[in-house]
């Protein structure tokens, strides 16, 4: 069913506004010629069509369906004289039995279909839950890594942090690897590949190990170095603890002529000779052993130093490097202390492996300046495993939130593959029905039925000039005259309108194809009562009102029904009833619009379930409506009801005194009966209006009174009812009344629905 019609850039609709046609079940279009609707007609029919591109058409959840459209189009395409009128397929009256088998199969594949469509609704609801679940996690991602790590890398994410959906993409499109690069490495190599002037690196001269090694431990710094025992000066050498005043003295002892070089007093033989051997060869000896020693550590460690100065760029342990300076410092003191006093035995750490680790790490780090120079001579390779490793690094800490995506993921497309074996399964039983209908209406269709129905027809209203025959080809119609000579160029265009819609009313329940007579359709009926006498606009009325009828009660798969006209008869006939006031399955199911050209544009005004369309009679009753007890003009409204209708009934007239319906009343009421009945014997412009009855608001409240009462004694309470709108329910019953009593030709109009309503007319 079409929920809305938007018309823009078309025709005589502008270019700036667009109108819009909120369509219900029925739809009620009233127009002068020219205004626009034929447009509308054209657009339901070929809304693919490239001159309505502006224009668009919004379905329901059902979709599309078949349209039929009536209108000069169809009447030109039809019938003219070029083409024989192609037959229209129904079911015969033999073939009831199938006819209720195909109408059970219609039924199946009816609730198929609906369970189909649900089916295809939650297949959409898993689909948005699917790019919901997908948006969230992208979000996250989003917020959680690209922006920290973009950052921080640019040049890294490039290309794939544009949006949210790209970036999170590219994380599931990555592998997932146990072993990733750290954001520190990543940093040292982003560093290294995408800073400005990229050059190589000097690897690090590093320090002699095992010479290092080999001088800390040399037995020498811890031997205690002490003059010769053997002497007897040397326990007073170690008493007086002053073993280096002693040896410095000696120095001097030669060229002080045998004179103490301190005290200088005469000094023995035997004390010159003690003193000589007291710092004997052994003692000279390990003196200079231990400076050698002392002086090569020391520059083992002064090169540890050195080295540590001049690359402390590159040396990022300082841990590491804390350690290596406190123990080369530890070593230096011992030396300093053992160098002032020989005798002192050196306490160096048991263990050497802050070097043996010093050394490590240098030869490390001298292996990374030797790949990150080989990484600048192939820069452009090393760049793409730089991205390609930030990339595995982002997917490694995503992994929580990409297993848990994953995870929802993959339950909601396992949900969804299920409905969709449901899907398929349906469909292919679907198609089965489809099959199985198509055989069976090719086994019981024909185009004779339809034929027979419109000769019918057109000889009960006394149309002998002309018929249908179906040729020798058991497809098409010819139109004749009852010598059979061909008809179809001799046809007044009120015959041609009157045939073409009979055409089109049996189409409805039938089908150019033996297959498809159980197809929706949507009808579009737009003037059909061109050049058509009364009687003949009271048939097409009647008949339209029958698909109307047969809409509401959703039988005979018409779906949805728009009737655009310009004659005003024919559109009070066919939308009477079908308003505001009628029943509430009725009237919200009933659109009315107007369709009118102003300033050279199109403009459709939508009334809703009001009739915008009324004649002059109700216009009468709507003035009363409002019950304006202070309105005095609303007694002269009462008489000219009164006359017209009384009039109609056989009531009226000047030879028709009313006596006995003002004998019904009292004498009280006798007068205002008087007064209102009165108009139609004096006319309207009688000077005796106020003869019978001064007006005031209690007398026109009376008046209203009295009113009802005549129609109550008259036993036409309903018709009262109706047109003042006091019950909804009494519409129905009145439709009747209605065309009894204002429409011309009342006997003929009943003879017409009396021939119309058989069954063997209209198909229901």
């Amino acid at each position: 069913m079409i929920h809305r019609i938007k018309i823009k850039q078309v025709a005589t609709y502008s270019n700036k506004i667009e109108q819009t046609i909120d369509s219900n079940k029925i739809n009620f279009l009233y127009g002068n010629n020219g205004t626009g609707k034929t447009t509308i007609t054209r657009l339901i029919e070929e809304p693919s069509n490239p001159i309505f591109s502006n224009c668009n058409i919004d379905y329901d959840e059902n979709g599309k369906c078949n349209t039929l459209v009536y209108n000069q189009d169809f009447v030109k395409i039809n019938f003219n004289s070029e083409t024989q009128l192609r037959g229209i397929y129904t079911f015969g009256e033999e073939s009831e039995e199938k006819y209720k088998q195909i109408n059970l199969l219609n039924e199946k594949k009816e609730t198929i279909n609906s369970n189909i469509t649900k089916i295809l609704e939650e297949i959409k609801i898993k689909k948005e839950e699917i790019d919901k679940l997908r948006n969230s996690s992208s979000d996250i991602f989003w917020k959680k890594y690209r922006k920290k790590y973009y950052e921080k890398f640019p040049e890294l994410f490039k290309g794939n942090v544009g949006k949210k959906e790209m970036f999170f993409d590219k994380c599931l499109e990555t592998e997932f690897i146990d072993e990733v690069l750290s954001e520190e490495k990543i940093s040292d190599e982003y560093a290294l590949l995408f800073k400005d002037n990229q050059q190589e690196r000097k690897t690090i001269q590093g320090f002699n190990l095992d010479q290092t090694k080999e001088y800390i431990s040399s037995p020498i710094f811890f031997k205690e170095i002490i003059e010769n025992k053997d002497v007897k000066l040397s326990k007073l050498i170690k008493d007086l603890d002053n073993s280096s005043w002693v040896e410095q003295g000696i120095s001097f002892l030669e060229k002080s002529h045998g004179l103490c070089p301190f005290c200088q007093n005469q000094l023995n033989n035997d004390f010159i000779k003690d003193i000589y051997k007291l710092y004997d060869r052994e003692y000279q000896q390990d003196k200079i052993d231990f400076n050698e020693r002392m002086s090569n550590l020391k520059n083992r460690i002064n090169e540890i130093r050195l080295l540590i100065d001049e690359n402390s760029d590159l040396l990022k342990d300082s841990e590491l490097i804390i350690k290596v300076n406190t123990y080369i410092n530890y070593i230096e003191k011992e030396l300093d202390t053992k160098n002032r006093n020989l005798k002192y035995i050196c306490s160096f750490p048991d263990s050497m492996s802050i070097l043996d680790e010093f050394d490590a790490y240098i030869v490390n780090l001298n292996r990374t300046i030797e790949e990150d120079n080989n990484k600048i001579k192939n820069i452009a390779q090393s760049r793409v495993k730089l991205i390609e490793a930030a990339w595995q690094f982002i997917r490694h800490i995503g992994n929580d939130d990409i297993s848990i995506y994953i995870e929802n993921k993959f339950k909601l497309e396992k949900d969804m593959h299920n409905l969709q074996i449901s899907y398929e399964t349906m469909k292919k039983v679907k198609n089965e029905l489809d099959i199985e209908i198509k055989e069976l209406e090719n086994s019981v269709t024909s185009i004779t039925k339809t034929v027979n129905d419109i000769n019918d027809i057109l000889r009960k209203f006394n149309y002998t000039n002309f018929k249908l025959i179906e040729n020798s080809d058991h497809l098409t119609y010819s139109i004749v005259r009852f010598d059979n000579t061909d008809a179809s160029k001799t046809l007044s265009e009120g015959e041609s309108s009157f045939i073409s819609f009979l055409y089109f009313y049996n189409l409805v329940f039938g089908s150019r194809t033996r297959s498809g007579l159980h197809e929706n359709h949507i009808l579009v009926i737009d003037d059909p009562v061109t050049s058509m006498d009364s009687n003949t606009l009271f048939i097409i009325s009647t008949l339209i009102r029958n698909l109307i009828n047969l809409c509401l009660e959703d039988k005979r798969n018409i779906k949805q029904i728009f009737i655009l006209s310009h004659n005003l008869y024919f559109f009070k006939e066919v939308s009477y009833g079908y308003n505001e006031r009628s029943k509430k399955n009725i009237s919200k199911n009933i659109a009315y619009f107007v369709v009118q050209k102003i300033n050279g544009c199109s403009i459709i005004k939508s009334y809703e379930n009001k009739n915008p369309i009324k004649n002059s009679y109700d216009l009468l009753w709507e003035k009363l409506r409002n019950k304006d007890y202070n309105d005095d003009s609303n007694l002269n409204v009462m008489r000219r009801i009164l006359e017209q209708y009384l009039n109609t009934i056989g009531m009226g007239g000047p030879n028709n005194n009313n006596l006995d319906l003002i004998n019904k009343f009292d004498d009280k009421d006798k007068i205002v009966v008087k007064s209102l009945l009165s108009y139609i014997n004096d006319g309207s412009h009688s000077i005796m209006d106020g003869l019978y009855m001064a007006p005031d608001e209690n007398a026109n409240q009376n008046a209203f009174r009295i009113f009802k009462k005549i129609f109550v004694e008259l036993g036409q309470e309903s018709h009262y009812n109706m047109m003042m709108h006091e019950e909804d329910e009494t519409i129905e019953e009145e439709k009747s009344n209605k065309f009894e009593t204002l429409s011309p030709n009342n006997k003929n109009k009943k003879k017409i629905e009396s021939k119309i309503n058989k069954k063997e007319v209209i198909p229901v």
